[in-house]
């Protein structure tokens, strides 16, 4: 454990929000104190830039619904 926190490994981050309604992905503050809005392991994306949001799919019936009138 000492080797692990030695070598920067744990560095200090703010607590993980606990207010069940918010969906911010950076860090925000709640009542003065701050909090971070995603997981440490997840600080290779960029929340400003929506990195790592699911991109949604199209829908495939939709595009071939045309054909239904003819």
């Amino acid at each position: 454990m000492m080797g692990l926190s030695s070598c920067g490994c744990f560095t200090f981050s703010p607590p993980r929000c606990r207010v069940d309604g918010c969906h911010v992905r950076m860090i925000h503050a709640h009542g003065g104190q701050d909090f971070r809005g995603q997981p440490f392991w997840k600080r290779n994306q960029n929340p400003k830039v929506g990195q790592g949001f699911k991109k949604p799919q199209p829908n495939i019936n939709a595009k071939k619904a045309w054909w239904k009138f003819w």
